[in-house]
């Protein structure tokens, strides 16, 4: 939730709210979202450490659908972001903060794989967490600390190789190890992860361009043949989606937690592709988007999170209407 909500307040939000009010009413507006998203971080926190307090393995033991700290590393991340732009100091903090969680992240990735937990064909879309995790650090690093981006380049790209390569390791684990159909038969929101790695890790790599000095057609040109591949994963996955859901064979529209890992992907999806858009170097998305189409993808980006905020609100006052029901009798 914090993951997809933060992306939509860091990018799309301001991109919609820039097109309808003043800046002055759009950066307060987004101040105060980024506030409420903090505390309701603070929130989440709080009871994190009190289930901590009674079963120490939560933070530890294996689990299909959550790797656990890969969410904490990129949700501080956005946090860090989001509050740098108000109290630098704080901004800067929680990013260490995230900097600690990466590497127990690794860690503990290390003691699944050692321990065999992570096997080929056992996995689902939320095994690219760890490529989510390791480029946000890149990412995060250089909103927070942008006059030290070009002395600490080397590792920064570093990352961003490192972070390819869990990519592509979780790609072979997902789609390929457990057969390419069964992904799509088991079909999960978290699969989408598959092209929201990529967007975060495209993501990345312009803004390391950005601080490259000199020109590399070579590193370019990669850039622009990984938007194309996510943009058409994008497309395939929203399209077969909205088939599934049609047709009945999938719970799509029916709240799950898991569906917050899509509102990710489609805000992470938003932010390469206006970052391409709005960037000093030539890019395809210049000749393929337009401010329309950014206002129509940002539009999507915000309904699905309103969707299933709505979703989960709903059905949280369902159980507790049940409850009292059932007290009641």
């Amino acid at each position: 939730m914090f993951m997809a909500f933060g992306i939509f307040l860091l990018y799309p939000g301001p991109y919609l709210l820039g097109k309808i009010v003043e800046p002055e009413v759009a950066d307060g507006t987004i101040g105060v979202l980024a506030l409420l998203l903090a505390l309701f971080g603070g929130f989440v926190i709080h009871r994190f450490i009190t289930q901590l307090r009674t079963d120490f393995t939560v933070l530890w033991d294996y689990s299909l659908n959550h790797l656990r700290m890969g969410t904490w590393v990129a949700g501080f991340g956005v946090l860090a972001a989001l509050v740098n732009k108000q109290v630098p100091v704080v901004g800067q903090a929680i990013f260490f903060l995230s900097l600690l969680l990466w590497v127990l992240y690794l860690v503990w990735l290390a003691i699944m794989a050692g321990r065999n937990r992570l096997g080929g064909g056992n996995l689902n879309g939320t095994v690219f967490l760890s490529t989510v995790a390791t480029q946000s650090i890149v990412i995060t690093f250089m909103t927070v600390f942008p006059d030290q981006s070009v002395g600490f380049l080397s590792w920064l790209i570093i990352l961003n190789v490192f972070g390819i390569a869990l990519y592509w390791i979780s790609f072979a684990l997902v789609w390929v190890a457990g057969g390419f159909l069964r992904p799509l038969m088991e079909w999960v929101p978290q699969h989408n992860i598959t092209h929201g790695a990529l967007s975060i890790t495209m993501l990345s790599a312009q803004m390391i361009e950005e601080s490259i000095p000199g020109s590399l057609p070579y590193f370019h040109l990669v850039i622009q043949v990984a938007w194309v591949a996510t943009s058409v994963l994008f497309v395939c996955s929203l399209a077969y989606e909205m088939w599934l859901a049609a047709a009945g064979k999938a719970p799509l529209l029916k709240f799950q937690l898991g569906n917050y890992a899509r509102n990710f992907t489609y805000g992470m999806f938003f932010a390469c592709s206006y970052y391409g858009y709005t960037y000093p170097n030539p890019s395809i998305m210049k000749l393929v988007l337009d401010p329309f189409l950014l206002v129509v993808l940002a539009l999507v980006v915000l309904t699905t999170n309103v969707w299933e905020l709505a979703r989960q609100v709903f059905s949280l006052l369902a159980q507790k209407t049940d409850v009292r029901v059932a007290e009641s009798t």
